[in-house]
């Protein structure tokens, strides 16, 4: 890990303008800062090389070294809803673009209580989209659409439980086909 690592909250500000710049430090002791402006950012020898500019408004500046936690990835916390607590039927679906997606199975879109014991996850992995259903039961329902993703593509995925009938679906579709890749399917319990 680097020992001082951020971001900004915009790209690019006019003359004037303002940018909140989000640091985190592992140094024991404070760090300088300065402000640059990239003229050229390419390294190789044939280019014209890495070129930067001074952006003297700014000047250098001491802060005060502090950790702050990052969670790396696209994510969101959303707290429980009582619209989303008596659920009995759902359909959920999302827009995914999978970088790992045969590292295991990854929450998408999850409601399920802290033991595991309620809810329902719409998830991917090797074995494709996957939706588990927890019911009050100590081993969740897995149905998983048995097709692999291809990596940095764009799916549609989705999931559906109807309470009434107890049918349990899952299923997945590719937004840029491609040639001879066998990526569509669904199933269903």
């Amino acid at each position: 890990m680097l020992p001082l690592t951020g971001y900004t909250d915009r790209l690019s500000a006019t003359s004037g303008g303002r940018i909140a710049f989000k640091i985190s430090s592992t140094f024991k002791t404070d760090y300088t800062v300065d402000v640059i402006r990239i003229r050229h950012g390419d390294p190789n020898p044939a280019g014209p090389g890495l070129r930067y500019i001074d952006v003297p408004e700014f000047g250098s500046r001491t802060q005060p070294s502090r950790f702050q936690e990052t969670h790396l990835g696209s994510y969101a916390t959303i707290p429980a809803h009582p619209a989303i607590a008596g659920l009995e039927s759902f359909t959920v679906g999302a827009v995914i673009w999978p970088t790992l997606p045969n590292q295991g199975d990854q929450a998408i879109l999850a409601n399920l209580s802290l033991d595991g014991t309620a809810g329902f996850a719409l998830e991917i992995g090797p074995e494709g989209a996957v939706v588990r259903l927890a019911c009050d039961e100590p081993n969740p329902i897995r149905l998983a659409t048995g097709r692999c993703f291809r990596t940095r593509s764009w799916y549609r995925i989705w999931a559906s439980f109807d309470a009434t009938t107890g049918r349990l679906e899952v299923g997945q579709e590719p937004l840029s086909p491609a040639e001879l890749t066998d990526d569509t399917g669904t199933a269903e319990a």
